[in-house]
């Protein structure tokens, strides 16, 4: 496949994503974070993985001054 090629099919697929749905999803979250509620993430096997990184991420790469930190938990 060329780099042309694959680029093009992920601009397809990006286009095709359920936007409403990952909004809803995003506000969830920014609701949870206000109210100081703990956001509980998990996976098994391969997806355990996944979890961590999304935990982790959410925790620390989300990090805004003036807003709180999320409580994230991972259970694997």
């Amino acid at each position: 496949m060329e780099i042309k090629e694959y680029f093009a099919g992920l601009s397809r697929l990006i286009g095709e994503l359920p936007w409403e749905e990952i909004g809803r999803f995003v506000q969830l979250l920014r609701e949870a974070r206000e109210r100081g509620s703990c956001v509980f993430v998990f996976g098994n096997g391969g997806s355990a993985t996944t979890a961590s990184h999304f935990a982790c991420d959410l925790g620390k790469g989300t990090v805004t001054e003036g807003k709180p930190r999320f409580r994230v938990v991972t259970l694997h």
